[in-house]
This record gives C-alpha cells, sequence and structure tokens, in this order.
C-alpha cells in the first residue's frame, strides 16, 4: 500500500522536473490512474519533460495491474518554443523516466496527438489533454480522442483558465451529452465519460459547474 511518505517521495521527484503541474494535480492523477481498469490504456497528450508522466506512471506501478500508458509528444516544444532556439525535450525526457524508475511503463510516442490515434487500440480509462492550448487544437484533441474513452473513463484538461482551453469545455464538454461529471483540481478539469446520456441532475450539476467556472476563472 501507497504511503503519505510515497507521495511526498515522488512530489520530490517530479519537483526536479522542469514543468507546470502542482502536487496537487499529480496526486490526483496519482490515484486515477491507480483506479483505472486492467487492460485498459491511459493516454497523457503533452508530456514536455515529463512531470505529469511520473505521477501517472507512478500511479500505475501501485495499482499493480496491465495498464498502457502512452506519453504522446513531438518534443519540439510549444509555437511559443519554436519562435526562437531549437527545442528537443525527449531526451530529458527518458532521462526523467529513469531517474524515476517508470520507464517500464511508460510508452513514448514521438509525434503529434492526430498521428498518434492509430497508435492505441485498446479503450482508454484516462485521457489528459495538455499539448498545445489554442482552440483548434484543444478541440481537436478532444473530438479526436473521445470515442476511445471508455464508458466511465475520466478525461483531464490542463490549465482549463487558458482561452482556447476554456471555450472547448464551455461550448463542447460541459454541454455534452455523454459527460456527466465535472470537477477541478486547481487549474485542472476532470469530467467523465458515460455510456448513457446525462440524467437531470447530471446535468443540472454540469451547468452549475460551468457557471462556477466562467463566473470565477475569468
Amino acid at each position: 500500500m501507497m504511503t503519505a511518505h510515497d507521495l511526498q517521495h515522488i512530489e520530490k521527484l517530479t519537483d526536479a522536473i522542469e514543468g507546470w503541474f502542482s502536487a496537487e494535480e499529480g496526486r490526483a492523477f496519482y490515484h486515477i490512474a491507480k483506479s483505472c481498469s486492467d487492460g485498459s490504456a491511459i493516454v497523457e497528450i503533452g508530456s514536455w519533460q515529463g512531470k505529469s508522466t511520473v505521477w501517472i506512471a507512478k500511479g500505475i506501478k501501485a495499482s499493480q495491474k496491465e495498464i498502457k500508458f502512452y506519453a504522446i509528444d513531438p518534443h519540439i516544444g510549444s509555437k511559443e518554443h519554436q519562435k526562437g532556439e531549437k527545442v528537443w525535450t525527449f531526451e530529458k525526457f527518458k532521462e526523467n523516466m529513469a531517474k524515476a524508475s517508470v520507464e517500464d511503463v511508460v510508452t513514448p510516442l514521438v509525434k503529434y496527438s492526430d498521428d498518434a490515434l492509430k497508435d492505441v487500440e485498446r479503450g482508454i480509462d484516462f485521457l489528459f489533454i495538455d499539448g498545445a492550448h489554442d482552440y483548434e487544437s484543444v478541440k481537436n484533441d478532444f473530438v479526436g480522442w473521445f470515442p476511445k474513452v471508455n464508458d466511465g473513463g475520466m478525461i483531464a484538461f490542463h490549465d482549463s483558465t487558458w482561452p482556447g482551453v476554456k471555450r472547448v469545455l464551455t461550448e463542447m464538454v460541459y454541454p455534452h451529452e455523454f459527460v456527466t461529471q465535472a470537477k477541478m483540481v486547481q487549474g485542472t478539469t476532470i469530467v467523465t465519460k458515460s455510456g448513457q446520456k446525462a440524467n437531470f441532475t447530471q446535468r443540472l450539476q454540469k451547468r452549475l459547474r460551468s457557471f462556477q467556472f466562467q463566473l470565477f476563472r475569468k
């Protein structure tokens, strides 16, 4: 059983990795990964140097289940990075996976997310969308990957206050009839996919969450 001390050790490991991902978000992702079904998949879109990747991978290890974890990133940085010096983060990513002793449960796909769709054949229990944050990119990630998510699976959107991410959430995710729950962990919004249309209570909960999101996260 993972103890508080073990979680503190993961936090210390990830503190040394460059990235924008809090320990609170990491602990939430650790528990989500640990709860995923045996034989399912986890997909991370946007890994950077692996800060969130380590948290997810540690959750998989703690689960002792056979879960395939795909970490998708072209490793050339964002559009902002590409305007300056050439960026290549894959070597650092691999180094960080080795330091955390999780390289055995991480399958890196060095490509853009739409090119990786064909590489993931099993159903996804947890999808983390943290690639490019402009509206079109986030929309394409959601629309392209949503059908691969299992009923009951979870989808997390990092940096939900960014305009492009926020617009996808308010226009497409919250109103979606097969999205039944929504919660926030710091800057990350996490929703659940259902095989049945949301009932009245669930629709009301989503509308309230959407209202709170727009009111307090401007």
